[in-house]
């Protein structure tokens, strides 16, 4: 039986409009518990806490006065965001509006032990910092002693871009669309063979591919650790850098070839709704941001009779969320691979479920997401295929740990077999 939501604002939330768009949210959900079906921590754990209904539950609580406690906070902490609740919610509930909102009157209130404070400042700083980089190069050079449960987090890889004369199949055309590359913070660091297939592909499709090296970080890091305001510099620095490649119409699309800075990019325009500076350029920036994926279909005809399959041809695909779930993409990746004559299997049970890695969040709940990852690897080893490919970083280096294969980006894939 469905029932209706209703709620009674605090008198200190009455005046604050995140709160009234919070209170219309939950309002929208009817307690079908459909999306606990689909929600990892629900089915790992079985606590209604950890599951999507019992997280609105908590936050509704709060926005009536209730007190958040630890127990409130680890419950919304637990949340991987993976927003495969709103794919399954047939009444249309925003929960990752709602989460986000929710998430973050509690963590103005209860601001978690001393330990976990400064290892999320450090994270945020640490990993959008040149340190970053310069600890990557060297666990690379050092990495035959890097302990084995480390190594998958800093993968050795060669460069995809075999044939550095390799050109468009347009030539010289110039009229040729020009799109800007963004190749994010971490994955420049840790895989760069992922943006330099991207850029392969793409010139070999008849795109100028330009990037803006002082770009910073989508905003997702700081996102994940609470640092709303970090978040927002992030941001609008991207928007100053980028504005006047779009505003002299020099740019056909802003592409990402990870799916979660993709969806970030694209929600630059909810972030800044409310910025009066901001806004118009942040709309007309996520209206021109593109995934990789999505490029893919109209580079089909110019790969075709251009590839050798070079490690074989079977491969297993795991979506990351941020694909299936947050940019509503699916089954493009798989249709055009197998037009280029690849066989592109995913696991039957569980391909809609998260990875466990869900940005940093594997970080700080381990076990959790091992568990996740495990069980989605058992899977994913079980169709026995040439190469593990998914389209996110985080999924990527998260997956490597426990694959029986190499896990790549399939960019990486057709760039290695492009001739």
């Amino acid at each position: 039986m469905f029932i209706t939501v209703d709620i009674r604002l605090a008198p200190e939330f009455k005046s604050k409009k995140n709160a009234k768009t919070a209170a219309d949210l939950i309002k929208s959900c009817v307690h079908c518990g459909f999306c606990n079906s689909t929600c990892p921590t629900f089915n790992l754990l079985g606590d209604e806490r950890d599951s999507p209904r019992g997280r609105i539950t908590l936050i509704k609580e709060i926005l009536e006065g209730g007190t958040p406690t630890t127990e409130t906070k680890l419950h919304l902490d637990r949340c991987l965001q993976c927003r495969n609740c709103e794919t399954t919610c047939p009444s249309g509930v925003k929960y990752g509006k709602l989460y986000k909102i929710g998430k973050s009157i509690v963590d103005s209130q209860v601001k978690g032990t001393i330990q976990h404070q400064i290892f999320k400042y450090f994270l945020k700083e640490f990993l959008l910092s040149k340190l970053f980089s310069i600890a990557v190069s060297f666990g690379k050079k050092l990495h035959f002693f890097i302990p084995s449960h480390l190594k998958a987090l800093i993968p050795l890889r060669t460069s995809a871009v075999n044939d550095t004369n390799i050109v468009s199949e347009q030539g010289l055309n110039i009229n040729k669309q020009t799109v800007l590359l963004f190749q994010g913070c971490v994955q420049k660091s840790l895989i760069p063979s992922i943006n330099e297939a991207t850029s392969k592909i793409l010139t070999f499709c008849g795109f100028d591919v330009i990037t803006v090296k002082k770009s910073e970080c989508c905003g997702a890091i700081r996102g994940h650790l609470s640092d709303s305001k970090g978040q927002i510099k992030n941001i609008k620095r991207n928007i100053d850098l980028w504005w006047p490649l779009i505003e002299q119409k020099k740019l056909a699309f802003i592409v990402s070839d990870a799916s979660a800075c993709s969806f970030e990019i694209k929600n630059f325009q909810e972030v800044l709704r409310n910025d009066h500076k901001y806004s118009k350029k942040a709309k007309a920036l996520s209206a021109i941001t593109k995934d990789i994926s999505e490029i893919l279909p109209s580079c089909v005809e110019k790969l075709k009779g251009r590839l050798v399959f070079k490690n074989g041809t079977k491969l297993a695909f795991h979506p990351p969320c941020t694909l299936q779930h947050g940019l509503k993409i699916t089954g493009v990746i798989e249709k055009n691979l197998e037009q280029l004559g690849y066989k592109v299997f995913k696991t039957k049970e569980d391909s809609h479920i998260c990875c466990g890695s869900a940005g940093t969040y594997s970080l700080f709940h381990h076990d959790i997401s091992t568990s996740l990852r495990d069980k989605k690897m058992e899977q994913l080893n079980d169709l026995n295929c040439d190469t593990v490919i998914s389209s996110n970083i985080g999924c990527i280096t998260h997956l490597q740990g426990k694959s029986a294969s190499a896990v790549k980006h399939w960019v990486e894939v057709l760039a290695e077999d492009l001739t």
